[in-house]
């Protein structure tokens, strides 16, 4: 494990010489600190599956390092070395190479499922999302199919609703004018007819006072 630490000296009252003093009391601190460090992770790391580390080395690593408040049961924040004043503040995984040749294998293997399952889950949702959008684009051209459809069967509903009020006006319109014909051909034949009578009375009469 290749990690990174955050630190720094604290020191509460810097006015006390002994206080200030216990920073220099450890000659090679980084040295001890990473001793230190690296024994607690070994520990941590020793009582966990290989899977189990790879899914969450990052928290492992976290709680083997800093601990875990007992009533948060969250991992501290901090650890304070108090033989010089040191305290670590935050702990990071830079890289994580197995010594082991099988481990190692193993582990190429994992992140390449990992690539693979992530790659086929996204190519799959890829599809998902391409097919519920041609799904989409098809549902709207057939509502926009059907409401032409119902537009044009209204269009010629209408248009043979006028063309029916246009063969019944027509044909009102030549039996009205039928009917005005036979009715003043009537008016005429009658009126000859009356025409007729009256001459031929006219004629009856101017012969008999002839005689």
């Amino acid at each position: 494990l290749e990690l990174s630490y955050n630190w720094h000296f604290e020191v509460k009252d810097q006015t006390d010489p002994k206080e200030s003093s216990k920073i220099f009391c450890v000659a090679d601190f980084v040295g001890d600190l990473c001793k230190a460090l690296a024994s607690r992770i070994r520990g941590a790391v020793s009582s966990v599956t290989f899977d189990d580390f790879h899914k969450n080395s990052a928290k492992i690593i976290q709680v083997a390092v800093f601990g875990t408040d007992q009533e948060s049961k969250r991992p501290k924040e901090e650890i304070k070395f108090v033989s010089n004043n040191l305290v670590v503040t935050s702990v990071d995984i830079r890289a994580v190479e197995p010594v082991d040749q099988r481990t190692r294998d193993s582990l190429q293997k994992s992140v390449t499922l990992a690539i693979e399952i992530t790659t086929q889950s996204q190519e799959a949702a890829a599809r998902r999302e391409a097919e519920r959008i041609e799904q989409e684009a098809r549902g709207k051209l057939e509502r926009q199919r059907i409401m032409d459809e119902a537009e044009a069967e209204k269009a010629r509903r209408e248009l043979l609703s006028l063309q029916a009020e246009s063969s019944a006006v027509e044909s009102t319109g030549q039996a009205k004018a039928e009917a005005i014909a036979r009715a003043e051909a009537a008016r005429i034949e009658s009126e000859a007819a009356v025409q007729g009578a009256r001459l031929r009375a006219e004629a009856q009469k101017i012969e008999t006072e002839s005689e």
